[in-house]
């Protein structure tokens, strides 16, 4: 069996898709994410690794390493996520953080931090930008896929006995 896992990238701050087997994991719980869910990484939300779940992630699991949260009814989740990326939010959780070096969020750090509620001109104008902005990742990403399917066709760069070999030599989890 596998459970699917949803891996964060800081550079984006968004989730992306990954197979695990089930067996591989040491986790006796994941808990599933929906479409919307604001998703905080609890070893990076210091350096600004939270997440917004896009439609096509909506149902994966990720590991307890991962706080999920819902936004109240009326409040978009992209307006938290921008709100939480701020220097003053992740220096505070920094403040309420445990470890050296590697700092660990949980739920009652979040639940601390006062954010401000922007005057709702504001927010409608925060959150049209990041819809429109991951609009246009989501295009970047489908023309690359497709150049790249198309280039590698051409070529005969793309065969079964290559992915093979690439999965003979990929490094145990």
């Amino acid at each position: 069996r596998y459970a699917a896992i949803g891996r964060m990238t800081e550079a984006t701050s968004s989730l992306t898709r990954a197979a695990v087997p089930a067996a591989s994991t040491n986790y006796r719980v994941l808990r599933r994410i929906r479409e919307n869910d604001l998703v905080v990484s609890n070893i990076n939300a210091v350096h600004g690794a939270f997440a917004v779940v896009p439609a096509n992630l909506d149902g994966l699991v990720v590991s307890p390493e991962y706080t999920v949260c819902r936004a109240l009814n009326g409040v978009d989740p992209r307006l938290l996520w921008m709100l939480l990326r701020t220097p003053e939010s992740r220096s505070d959780l920094l403040l309420l953080a445990t470890g050296i070096g590697r700092t660990r969020i949980v739920w009652e750090n979040l639940k601390q931090l006062q954010l401000p509620l922007p005057e709702e001109n504001l927010a409608d104008e925060a959150v049209r930008a990041i819809r429109d902005a991951e609009r246009k990742e989501a295009e970047a990403v489908a023309l690359r896929e497709s150049i790249t399917r198309k280039f590698e066709s051409c070529l005969g760069m793309d065969n079964q006995e290559s992915r093979d070999i690439l999965e003979a030599f990929r490094p145990p989890k």
